[in-house]
């Protein structure tokens, strides 16, 4: 448990989450009340259950956790603890989004004899450690599916001011409070115009919800792909220039052996 409150909200993995991190009291924990009241009726599991961030009571397994939350809408919630913190942030700014990879989880929980397999694990990789880019640009997301660094980063540098990078695992978030330049998302790519706006985050977040319901929890055939967050032009607090992007150890090469990841089509 964090002894005390003091993270960078003004760094831009925190973006979408300012407005929200931002109006709570400074320089303490935000309580389950201060969560509570911060929901609204768009709160909602694929049940209709309205969303409470509650105390957790001791462990659950994975299924139990997942369920409980699809059939009564508690989300269990550590007191001053990052991870959960951040869990309750994506809840309350991508309601979608979370609704949808927890019915994921739970229609895949419902089939005999389906034990956990890659679907659930896809859906709990993009929980933890999940991100979108949306762009406009073939050659862009092109670059990013293939890991080719150089031309992502470098070459097609002038494309990224134009693109829209959510992120949505939480425990993206968490490392942030303790940023290092190897922090890496496991990326849906999105091709379509982004609106880059704050007012969008509701629209991209029914975007997210609707390619997570029709692609990523029906089959393990969708493809993330990793993407190096410190690499995005002006997310390194220091010079990203050649040498900073000539780093194998966090600029890793695609496996001769694993395909590039899908480029999905923008839902309206």
């Amino acid at each position: 448990m964090p002894a005390d409150w003091k993270a960078d909200f003004t760094l831009p993995l925190y973006r979408d989450f300012q407005p929200l991190l931002q109006s709570w009291p400074t320089g303490r924990w935000p309580g389950l009340a201060v969560l509570n009241a911060c929901l609204t009726e768009q709160h909602r599991t694929r049940s209709g259950a309205t969303i409470r961030f509650c105390r957790q009571h001791g462990r659950c397994s994975a299924a139990q956790y997942e369920s409980g939350i699809y059939q009564t809408g508690h989300v269990p919630t550590r007191n001053e603890n990052w991870h959960d913190l951040f869990n309750a942030c994506v809840w309350l700014t991508f309601p979608e989004t979370k609704a949808a990879i927890n019915a994921g989880h739970v229609r895949h929980l419902q089939v005999p004899n389906d034990h956990r397999g890659r679907v659930r694990d896809a859906l709990t990789l993009f929980d933890e450690c999940g991100a979108a880019v949306l762009s406009d640009d073939q050659a862009l997301l092109r670059a990013i599916a293939r890991q080719d660094w150089p031309a992502a980063f470098i070459q097609q540098r002038a494309a990224w001011p134009g693109a829209k990078v959510v992120l949505i695992g939480h425990a993206l978030l968490e490392k942030a409070v303790r940023p290092y330049k190897a922090i890496t998302a496991q990326t849906l790519l999105v091709h379509g115009r982004a609106d880059t706006s704050k007012a969008a985050t509701a629209a991209i977040d029914r975007t997210l919800g609707s390619l997570i319901t029709e692609r990523l929890a029906q089959s393990a055939e969708t493809r993330l792909t990793p993407l190096p967050l410190m690499g995005v032009p002006g997310w390194w607090i220091g010079e990203q220039n050649a040498a900073f992007y000539d780093d194998p150890g966090v600029f890793r090469q695609r496996r001769e052996n694993r395909l590039p990841a899908d480029i999905l089509p923008l839902q309206p």
